[in-house]
């Protein structure tokens, strides 16, 4: 499979100085996948980060960069209720960009890890649309200037939790169109549009 998807999203940050942070992030995603036997499924994905912004304790503005990652997934069919979607799965991303306080010429450099554990249940109506609910736990550290004339801090999500849901839908000639939103926690929108071959 392959398949391009716009994403934007809030994660709540804390450093170790204990100052909070929002990060706010837009993204073009590029992904290629592989079905590993007729449940597994492997995808690596490459991330433009368009921009974005930081706030608190002054505003700091998100420079274009870059971010990679990888998932692995699993789904599970239920015998007697051949429409339940069940899944479960792992991904791990690292990300570099830059970001400036307002008024400053120097960009001081954002760095992220991210390792997440989800699962996913959703009910699939004739053959076509499937609306789903997602949950997610994950974790990893964030590094960058809480403060202009600062050293790098290092930081994590306040909250290592999202609750999402989405709808996926079936296209003609093998085409998917997959949209979620993400509420609670870290808050995200996305939409992807790929194919399965």
């Amino acid at each position: 499979m392959a398949a391009v998807a716009y994403s934007q999203f809030t994660a709540h940050l804390v450093f170790a100085d204990e100052r909070r942070r929002t990060l706010d992030q837009r993204a073009l995603v590029v992904t290629l996948g592989r079905m590993l036997g007729p449940n597994w499924l492997l995808r690596a994905s490459l991330v433009r980060v368009l921009g974005g912004e930081i706030n608190g304790g002054g505003r700091a503005v998100l420079d274009p960069g870059w971010s990679i990652g990888a998932q692995l997934s699993r789904r599970w069919s239920v015998d007697n209720w051949p429409a339940l979607y069940l899944g479960a799965s792992v991904a791990l991303a690292a990300s570099w960009t830059t970001a400036s306080y307002e008024g400053e010429t120097a960009a001081h450099d954002l760095m992220a890890a991210d390792l997440r554990l989800g699962g996913v249940v959703g009910w699939t109506l004739a053959e076509v649309l499937t609306p789903y609910a997602a949950g997610r736990v994950f974790g990893g550290p964030v590094s960058w200037r809480t403060m202009s004339d600062g050293e790098a801090q290092a930081g994590t999500d306040r909250y290592h939790v999202q609750l999402a849901a989405g709808l996926s839908a079936r296209l003609p000639a093998g085409l998917y169109w997959t949209a979620e939103w993400a509420a609670v926690g870290e808050q995200a929108l996305s939409s992807e549009l790929g194919v399965r071959f």
